[in-house]
């Protein structure tokens, strides 16, 4: 009894032995990890002083809390003509909020063309509406703004008073293209009368180059971009071709490019239409297709752009000038007038040079030639002549007595000279010297 007793008590001592030691080895451990995690610590603060908790501490500085502006608004009078689909783009696009006054404005250094975001590659949500895919471009018309052009107005009464900017114009026009569509609007100058910049009187007074970049012609109701206006000008120099084949032409183009933009639309909803949730989004229908203006109203844009050029074209009729003149008259030509110009004239009598054939007239029409020699700063033909009915018995002094004057009077007046055998001719001083000379430039008859 007493030799088991011994054992016990000898057994739990050796483990409370062990149990000691294993104690004593964990917290060694323990030690040295803490040493090494407090050596990479960075060094304490110093502590905080009375003195220096005593003194004041500076504030932090204040910063200013941002203030959300509202986004900016379209003018009221551009909402009634833009369409939906379009005003969205144009008010982020052209006019921000000012931060002082709160009101929308044109964003500073304006330009010409705006065009619209495109449709993003991929669509990861549907398409809210389709006004990504049909809106198109905005032209806007500052030539004040931009340039800073000296403008007058054209009244009377206000003696070439310069205008001033007045805003911007309240109707936005739509003007026509080869595929499409684009809205133009433009700026107000004001005087005692507001013109708007697009109107003739101030396209009038800018130069060549600035008044190139406008790119359209205004009529009451719509526009015609000089792209189309350039086509109608083709069928002067082509066969079989008439405002109804452009009319043609341009119907296709708009259908085809609208049926592009449509097919672009309803492909990006194709995805979302048929995806497996318990109510597939709505989508919008796109808008419809424009009707395009009549023949009719594309003949009345052409109309306008040759009166337009009209000085353009007067010019080059009258630019070749040469110094032998010969006149024809005919009759052949006035038997083909047919309408309401049939049996309104009598004669036809052409002018020729050397060069090309140009005008109509006789007397009349000589007097005019030599003028027209006279403002070019040239020096008039050297022998003007006619090979028929020079020797008018209605006519015979008058044309006598010209000669004469125009030989006595060099500079002012062609001489007029005939491949003719007539004695008043004979005697006439002046024909008598430049009969020769007659039937030397009968060559160019």
């Amino acid at each position: 009894m007493h030799t088991v007793s011994w054992v016990v008590l000898v057994f739990v001592y050796a483990a409370a032995a062990a149990g000691d030691f294993f104690k004593e080895e964990d917290d060694q451990e323990m030690v040295t990890v803490t040493s090494q995690v407090e050596e990479q610590l960075p060094p304490a603060a110093a502590p905080v002083t009375a003195a220096a908790a005593a003194a004041p501490v500076a504030a932090a500085p204040c910063l200013p809390v941002p203030v959300l502006q509202p986004p900016a608004e379209l003018p009221g009078h551009w909402k009634e003509h833009l369409p939906s689909f379009q005003q969205d783009w144009i008010r982020k696009a052209i006019f921000c909020r000012n931060a002082k006054t709160g009101r929308s404005e044109l964003r500073p250094h304006p330009q010409f063309w705006w065009y619209p975001p495109q449709p993003p590659t991929v669509f990861t949500q549907p398409p809210a509406s389709p006004d990504v895919f049909f809106s198109c471009h905005l032209f806007l018309w500052m030539p004040l703004k931009m340039w800073s052009i000296p403008l007058v107005c054209v009244q009377p009464a206000c003696g070439s008073h310069r205008l001033t900017a007045a805003g911007l114009y309240q109707t936005v026009r739509r003007v026509l293209d080869i595929d499409g569509w684009y809205d133009l609007a433009t700026e107000y100058l004001e005087c005692k009368k507001k013109y708007p910049a697009w109107s003739e009187d101030i396209l009038k007074q800018l130069d060549l180059g600035h008044r190139s970049k406008f790119p359209a012609i205004l009529t009451y109701r719509y526009s015609c971009d000089f792209r189309v206006v350039v086509l109608m000008r083709n069928q002067e120099r082509s066969q079989g071709n008439s405002v109804t084949q452009l009319y043609n032409k341009l119907t296709e183009e708009h259908s085809a490019a609208w049926m592009h933009r449509a097919l672009e639309y309803l492909t990006a909803c194709e995805p979302f239409a048929d995806s497996s949730v318990v109510q597939p989004p709505t989508f919008s229908s796109p808008p419809p297709l424009l009707p395009l203006p009549k023949p009719k109203w594309l003949l009345s844009v052409y109309a306008r752009d040759v009166l337009s050029r009209l000085p353009e074209v007067r010019a080059k009729i009258t630019s070749v000038f040469g110094s032998v003149l010969k006149m024809d008259s005919t009759k052949k030509v006035t038997k083909k007038l047919a309408g309401a110009a049939a049996n309104t004239a009598g004669w036809c009598t052409n002018v020729g040079n050397e060069h090309v054939a140009e005008g109509h007239g006789l007397w009349p029409t000589a007097a005019g030639l030599v003028r027209r020699y006279r403002e070019a700063g040239l020096a008039p033909p050297s022998v003007m002549y006619v090979d028929w009915d020079c020797c008018s018995l209605r006519a015979q002094g008058s044309h006598v007595q010209r000669v004469d004057r125009a030989a006595s009077a060099p500079g002012r007046l062609a001489l007029h000279a005939s491949v003719c055998s007539r004695s008043h001719h004979r005697g006439s001083p002046a024909l008598r010297h430049l009969h020769g000379a007659a039937v030397q430039g009968s060559k160019f008859r």
